[in-house]
């Protein structure tokens, strides 16, 4: 039990890192929805606290490196693809980068990851 308390205070730790990133707060809520979705889901998967860990720290580092795509602050983890992002919606790009990551680390949760971006989309239109 302890293991997890801790993987959760990790978890919480890199959120609130991000939140500092976070140019404003509506992504904020999305950053936590996710999280708390993907805790759930690991939950509900009984996964170990290690591959937790890992989850939890690619799913907030794919976060980080989306928002910085949009408004440039930090240097990226992963490799940059260069789009268009005039205009784009923060909080969508925060839902389709968590839904993506989860969804191949753990593709069990399929669903529950998919039900979660329709109810992420639908509040942001």
């Amino acid at each position: 039990m302890k293991n997890r308390f801790d993987t959760i205070t990790v978890a919480l730790a890199a959120s609130a890192f991000l939140i500092g990133a976070a140019p404003a707060s509506a992504q904020t809520g999305e950053v936590v929805q996710w999280n708390r979705v993907a805790t759930d889901a690991m939950a509900t998967a009984q996964t170990d606290p290690l591959t937790e860990s890992r989850v939890l720290a690619i799913l907030h580092l794919a976060i980080h490196d989306t928002l910085n795509s949009l408004k440039p602050r930090y240097r990226t983890y992963a490799t940059v693809r260069t789009t268009d992002t005039a205009g784009a919606s923060a909080e969508a790009a925060v839902a389709a980068a968590a839904h993506a990551t989860l969804t191949a680390l753990l593709p069990a949760c399929k669903t529950t990851f998919d039900a979660q971006l329709g109810k992420s989309l639908d509040a942001i239109a």
